[in-house]
Order: C-alpha cells, then structure tokens, then sequence
C-alpha cells in the first residue's frame, strides 16, 4: 500500500482541476438573464412580464382603453 497515498492525492487533485474548470466554464449566474419560453406547438408564443400593477393601471387611461386596437391573431383555418 505503499503507492496508495500518491495515488490518492493525485486522484484529489484531478478531481479538483475537474471541478476548477467547470466553474470557470460556467457563465455567472446573476448575469444569466433568461430569454423568452420557446413557442409550444400550435404557433403560440408565451412570455412572462413582472410589471407592477399600479403602473399598468396609470398607463391604461380611459382615453388609452378607448383607443386601444387588439393584438393581431392568427384565424383557424
């Protein structure tokens, strides 16, 4: 068992460089902003907005509401 500690301490210092090189691989985390969903099948597209509430609400006046044309849509065929 003479080789054994070597063999160990070699073994420990792979892992290591293996672990090393995967964090320097791997993009931050905090700068990682995620994209838009893929469209399911049937040609939607989904997309998730966080606005606040009451800024939504000041936006949509009554004038806005009053003006406001819907969102183009695919018709069935």
């Amino acid at each position: 068992m003479k080789g054994s500690a070597p063999r160990k301490l070699l073994l420990l210092a792979g892992v290591a460089a293996a672990v090393a090189g995967a964090i320097a691989l791997r993009p931050d985390a905090a700068a990682e902003t995620p994209g838009p969903s893929p469209a399911p099948d049937g040609g939607t597209s989904v997309s998730e907005v966080q606005e606040d509430p009451s800024a939504v609400r000041e936006y949509w006046t009554p004038e806005r509401m009053e003006n406001a044309e819907p969102a183009p849509m695919e018709e069935d065929d």
